[in-house]
């Protein structure tokens, strides 16, 4: 059964397995941890044996309620686009993942989508917080600089531009980093999308270890932020590779002699 048939009623599915009970102290600090990766401001409550996350710009209004070991994520959203992203979201969701339950309350003008994770687990509960941010943040935080936030075949026909402008000399120089990136982070993602969700997952992950740092390690952090700028020709190339963009290889390598290439 599939979300179509949830519209305009209050419906719960049971995908739940047995797992590993965590303490509710040890689900607050993963969940809290996993919110600051994602660029994410919040206020957290507690309320008698409740746990409150709230002001998280996610949708129209977004919270994340925590008692013993069941999660609640709560989203909601009045614009019908979003909605549609939100029901194909939930299609993934059933199929992908387990110990996983939603309900849906349609409103006038908006929809309220409940998200239980029970019992939590933290693969679970990461997965679709990176997807509802993806499709919904309304932050982005300034610390996370080169954040993706346009369509993702115009920031990839942007990068595509970049790329063209810079000296061969210099794309010689980087290339080969630029490729090991691409088949570390991107090789078995397929998608426009998808690429770009991951780009900026793993810029933020750069961002959140650059800004813990205590002391300045120029050799380690010079190396962080090398890779920060270069994720992006990284996510071009395995778009290019793919045939995602309106682009050949052969263009990519266009005026660019490559030693050994053809």
């Amino acid at each position: 059964m599939d979300i179509d048939s949830c519209k305009n009623a209050q419906l719960c599915y049971n995908f739940s397995k047995a797992e590993v009970v965590l303490e509710a102290d040890s689900i607050v600090s993963t969940i809290e941890n996993l919110l600051k990766k994602e660029g994410l401001s919040f206020k957290k409550t507690r309320t008698n044996e409740m746990i409150i996350f709230r002001n998280i710009k996610i949708g129209e209004d977004f919270f994340i309620d925590i008692s013993k070991n069941l999660v609640t994520v709560e989203i909601f959203l009045a614009n019908q686009k979003d909605i549609k992203t939100m029901q194909k979201l939930l299609n993934k969701f059933i199929k992908d993942l387990t110990s996983f339950d939603f309900s849906i309350l349609e409103k006038e003008s908006s929809m309220n989508f409940r998200l239980f994770i029970h019992p939590f687990k933290t693969s679970t509960f990461k997965e679709v917080l990176s997807d509802l941010s993806f499709e919904f943040q309304r932050e982005v935080s300034p610390f996370v600089l080169g954040i993706v936030t346009e369509k993702p075949e115009k920031f990839l026909l942007n990068q595509y531009k970049t790329w063209k402008s810079i000296p061969d000399e210099e794309k010689e120089r980087v290339f080969e980093q630029i490729l090991l990136m691409k088949e570390t982070y991107f090789r078995n993602i397929k998608t426009q999308s998808g690429i770009i969700k991951k780009l900026n997952q793993i810029k933020k992950e750069i961002a959140s270890n650059f800004g813990k740092d205590i002391e300045y390690k120029p050799k380690e952090n010079d190396q962080d932020l090398a890779e920060f700028y270069f994720l992006d020709f990284a996510a071009l190339y395995r778009a290019v590779e793919l045939g995602l963009i309106r682009l050949r290889l052969s263009d990519f390598f266009e005026d660019f002699n490559l030693k050994g290439g053809k």
